[in-house]
């Protein structure tokens, strides 16, 4: 009898021991998709994802993979922000314009909120017929001084075609009753605004009278001793002080070396085509303000939308941006290498929130 009790037992206590080991086995790793946390010794179970090109933009394995369509929880898949066109999504990042207001005959001192100092002599303004202003005067100022600013007004540094160094950018009118005035002849309005560059060789540049238009920068008139600036002190707080006779588009830059370009052709992989209204190639200068446009045409083949930028300047060390609207929603791609002028450069672009670019290209040395 003790002998079947010492045989039970001994049955009982393997059984015992089988049971609590098969407890303890399992995955162990926390990396592989079959991961037991109650686990205490592996087994070899352990299955992990495929690893992918995280590019892809067709891959259904990889659940990690960031552009992923099939995974419900992948940031692009819940981006729900949506632009019906380029113009829309300029519209939602427009710099507003400040405004201030005086009396003609007293003048004004304003500080935008940006930093630039405005001062506005008595009598200084007069209509286009000569007439001096009276009454209530309305001034407008926008200041463009990042780099996203320069992108989303489309207020290019460049000049007929040369790239141009910012040393920052405005647009300034007045108005009484709703008729533009402009600067009284002799006169000048003192503007001190926070300066962007330091460097020398910067000029005065005009980019004509509307804000609706895009600016065409040019030399102010040598002979204009109404129009003048001074460089700031290379210590903080750097302010250029400008004397100015002229209303509308002004901006301090200084011409950069206008190499040779060349024209590059890319593929995009994952859109079939790219709409010309709502699509913008910009060479972004490496080390400075300056954001040119990049000549691009678009046309598509194979299924593919295809860009040729003939505006690609090898001897000027610049980022290409593009970016698009497409099915209401914004994609960008941000090149950082220069292109190859003999080869078609395969390029995909991802989908992104105008906040997430704007960090992107602020970000941008």
């Amino acid at each position: 009898m003790k002998s079947i009790r010492k045989i039970t037992l001994s049955l009982l206590v393997l059984m015992s021991i089988t049971v609590l080991s098969c407890k303890k086995e399992g995955c162990t790793d926390s990396t592989a998709t079959n991961y037991n946390s109650k686990a205490k010794k592996d087994n070899g179970t352990c299955l992990y994802p495929t690893k992918t090109d995280p590019d892809d933009p067709i891959d259904p394995v990889d659940p990690t993979d960031p552009i992923n369509p099939k995974d419900s929880t992948d940031k692009e898949n819940v981006i729900t922000e949506t632009f019906a066109s380029l113009d829309a999504f300029r519209k939602a990042n427009a710099i507003p314009f400040e405004t201030f207001s005086f009396d003609a005959s007293v003048g004004g001192n304003f500080n935008t909120t940006k930093g630039m100092i405005i001062k506005v002599s008595p009598n200084s303004l007069v209509d286009y017929s000569g007439n001096a202003a009276v009454g209530n005067i309305v001034v407008r100022i926008k200041e463009i001084y990042s780099k996203w600013d320069i992108i989303t007004s489309e207020v290019y540094t460049e000049s007929y075609g040369i790239p141009l160094e910012s040393g920052g950018e405005f647009f300034i009118d007045a108005k009484a009753n709703g008729a533009p005035l402009k600067v009284a002849p002799g006169k000048s309005l003192a503007i001190s605004m926070p300066a962007q560059s330091t460097t020398a060789g910067m000029q005065l540049l005009t980019g004509g009278q509307s804000a609706d238009t895009t600016a065409r920068w040019t030399p102010v008139d040598s002979t204009d001793t109404t129009s003048r600036f001074n460089y700031p002190p290379p210590s903080p707080p750097s302010l250029y002080e400008i004397k100015l006779g002229i209303l509308g588009w002004i901006n301090i830059d200084r011409y950069l070396h206008n190499g040779q370009t060349v024209t590059c052709e890319f593929e995009v992989t994952n859109l079939p085509k790219l709409d010309p209204r709502n699509t913008r190639f910009v060479g972004i200068v490496k080390g400075v303000h300056s954001v040119y446009q990049g000549g691009a045409q678009y046309s598509e083949a194979g299924g593919k939308a295809r860009i040729t930028a003939n505006r690609i300047i090898p001897s000027l060390p610049s980022l290409h941006l593009v970016y698009t609207i497409s099915d209401s929603k914004l994609y960008f791609v941000l090149l950082e290498d220069a292109p190859n002028p003999n080869a078609l450069n395969s390029i995909f672009m991802k989908q992104i929130t105008s906040s997430d670019l704007n960090e992107i290209i602020n970000d941008l040395k």
